[in-house]
């Protein structure tokens, strides 16, 4: 309804509209954090290179990662109508939002559930085919799903962080290229990456857990390029927000002192690969991109919680065996 440039300079003032509220949500709702944490998660996330790239781009995946966090909130409010239906919405413009009802059916929610499902029909059918027509919207699916993109045909693409996608960028320099029988097997063990994710966040509601349900949508959000085929760089939006989570429960593990500096290591170097001033000091967005950078700033921060795992795993043990003399 709007000519070009005043279109562009309206979705320029949504998106920040978009970022303002994604940062108050996932900070002081999700995360817990004010004063002092809230100004250092401003800076992480105002200089992360995937919100640049979501700006630069003018994507939707702000949106879509806010709507994700809002859900996950509206379950911890017990405002479980409302997140289904607001996850319902954003998996309506990006189909791998619906991943994260894994999580829901952990918790066994039903009516998020019900509500997501009730919503999915009314934004992903009902309200486009009031407004094309049942056809046209049919024939709109269809075409589609006939348009996305296959595994071979981004296989070489420099800008998707996708697992199978970055391990054979990686073997340029040496002219080797991964057969697809390789690429299916790298396929398959991200899908396995998912599947033990989803574990960890099932194993995470057994335990008290300082931050337990932001832990719980880190996993989730980390799981996101082993499964993704496309992952390109704005899919990352949501690495700030998964840094200062880790943080946080990191700090607050009962564990050495040098046992919290290794935790701290990868995580630091997630910070630091994922911002933009690190990418500026790069020659070329294609080597940036090309080597996966992003992909390795999300596996950094899986080791960092994967050894935070480890340490709620020995603190669960008994500390050895008790001997107790008798007269």
């Amino acid at each position: 309804f709007l000519p070009i440039g005043a279109a562009v300079y309206f979705w320029g003032v949504m998106q920040v509209g978009w970022v303002a509220v994604f940062y108050y949500v996932s900070g002081r709702w999700l995360l817990g954090i004010s004063g002092r944490g809230m100004v250092f998660y401003l800076l992480l996330l105002l200089t992360s290179f995937p919100l640049l790239h979501n700006f630069k781009w003018g994507q939707v995946s702000v949106l879509v990662t806010l709507g994700i966090a809002l859900a996950f909130v509206y379950h911890q409010q017990g405002r479980s109508v409302l997140g289904g239906v607001v996850l319902a919405l954003v998996t309506g413009i990006k189909y791998y939002p619906g991943l994260f009802v894994v999580y829901f059916l952990i918790r066994r929610d039903w009516r998020l559930l019900i509500a997501f499902g009730a919503g999915l029909v009314g934004f992903y059918y009902l309200l486009p085919a009031a407004l094309l027509g049942p056809s046209d919207w049919w024939y709109f699916e269809r075409a589609a799903v006939d348009s996305l993109p296959g595994a071979t045909l981004l296989l070489d693409d420099f800008n998707t962080q996708y697992f199978p996608h970055v391990i054979n960028r990686l073997g340029f320099p040496l002219g080797y290229r991964l057969s697809e029988s390789t690429v299916g097997i790298l396929r398959f063990v991200g899908i396995l990456v998912f599947l033990a994710n989803s574990g960890i966040a099932w194993w995470l509601q057994q335990r008290e857990v300082a931050h337990k349900v932001a832990l719980s949508a880190t996993v989730l959000l980390l799981s996101l390029p082993f499964i993704i085929q496309t992952s390109w760089p704005h899919y990352f939006v949501y690495l700030p927000f998964c840094q200062v989570a880790l943080w946080l429960e990191i700090s607050a593990a009962k564990t050495s002192i040098w046992t919290l500096r290794l935790l701290r290591m990868p995580l630091l170097f997630s910070v630091v690969i994922t911002n933009a001033y690190f990418f500026a000091l790069l020659p070329s967005w294609r080597l940036y991109n090309g080597m996966g950078l992003l992909w390795l700033g999300d596996v950094a921060l899986l080791c960092a919680l994967y050894g935070l795992v480890v340490v709620f795993r020995k603190s669960d043990r008994p500390e050895g065996n008790l001997y107790i003399d008798t007269p």
